[in-house]
């Protein structure tokens, strides 16, 4: 089985592959997988949403986010990509 790291790696590279609904299962896997990185998760899969267009389920995870983790910028950053 593959830590953490190696799991957002593996993220990473499917979506820079293109591969973007593989990314965004392997995303929702590392969630339940690894809670104690429930932020770095949480961003991937935002953008494996953005990715494939479905920018209403992005805003969603990031908002979500958010609420738990209020003065972290990379979500900040993420939200006011997608702009209103």
């Amino acid at each position: 089985m593959m830590g953490p790291v190696q799991t957002q790696r593996l993220i990473r590279a499917y979506l820079d592959e293109g591969r973007h609904m593989e990314a965004l299962v392997l995303a929702k896997k590392g969630l339940g997988l690894f809670p104690e990185f429930i932020l770095d998760f949480e961003l991937l899969l935002a953008e494996a949403y953005v990715a494939r267009g479905e920018l209403s389920d992005a805003r969603r995870v990031l908002e979500a986010s958010l609420s738990a983790h209020p003065n972290e910028t990379r979500i900040q950053q993420g939200l006011a990509k997608l702009g209103d």
